[in-house]
């Protein structure tokens, strides 16, 4: 796990952010699926498309750079604050991989904030499914709730297809 410090303002965002993060609910990635497509979050999407790469290689690609770039812990310090403050920012990824399907998950936990109804590794911020269409081409679908996100989605995006190996910086989110 990867250990970032960042400096940053803590305030009436994370109140709201309370609100945003509990996440209409959702529990489990199969739910966060279901409240994307639905649209619960407002500006939630997802992108599938086909990939030319075998899906023993977008697997064994999306398991390295899962444990590479996306357990990740971001301390923030906030410098303006009465009395200072610090929190953290901890990036829980879950990689699942079978014959027939893969699944990224990423979940984020926010020691400032209390997000009601989220599950205790904190609220999804994205999910990724890869499954093989035929012998040199892999289906995948990811799903993300917010612009926000966009950062991880187009780094997700670089690694199945092969064409761009880099991490996302997490100390932007």
């Amino acid at each position: 796990m990867r250990h970032y410090l960042r400096q940053g303002r803590i305030g009436l965002l994370l109140v709201t952010a309370v609100f945003l993060l509990s996440g209409c609910g959702v529990k489990t990635a199969d739910e966060y699926r279901h409240a994307v497509r639905v649209s619960c979050f407002l500006f939630s999407t997802v992108d599938s498309f086909e990939v030319e790469r075998p899906f023993a290689d977008v697997t064994t690609t999306l398991k390295k750079k899962t444990k590479e770039c996306l357990d990740v812990t971001v301390r923030l310090i906030c410098t303006n604050c009465i009395g200072g403050g610090e929190s953290k920012h901890i990036f829980r990824p879950t990689f699942i991989a079978n014959p027939d399907r893969t699944e990224v998950h990423l979940q984020l936990k926010r020691t400032e904030v209390i997000a009601i109804g989220a599950p205790p590794e904190g609220a999804y911020v994205i999910v990724l499914d890869a499954a093989p269409v035929d012998k040199k081409r892999t289906k995948i679908d990811i799903y993300r709730q917010s612009p926000d996100e966009k950062f991880i989605h187009n780094a997700m995006r670089g690694w199945v297809k092969g064409d761009n190996m880099g991490c996302p910086d997490l100390t932007t989110h």
